[in-house]
């Protein structure tokens, strides 16, 4: 199985504006993942605060990919 990821070559952190042209769901749908904790995130931090943006890590969706496949994904290009 492949996935066509291109920005995994530069970075395993996407936005959610980003992941959802990728996929093809709306920012709503996207939202309501990370709220619901089905859609790995990070925020970043500049040792004082955390940012309110979450950036999608595209890292564990390949990893819980691979792992319910039985199978190892590669993020292709």
């Amino acid at each position: 199985m492949k996935i066509d990821v291109p920005e995994v070559r530069h970075t395993p952190f996407v936005t959610v504006q980003r992941f959802c042209e990728m996929t093809g769901l709306t920012k709503s749908q996207a939202r309501h993942m990370i709220k619901s904790g089905y859609l790995p995130t990070i925020r970043l931090t500049d040792g004082k605060q955390i940012s309110k943006s979450h950036y999608v890590n595209l890292l564990k969706i390949q990893a819980k990919v691979s792992d319910a496949s039985g199978e190892i994904v590669h993020l292709t290009a």
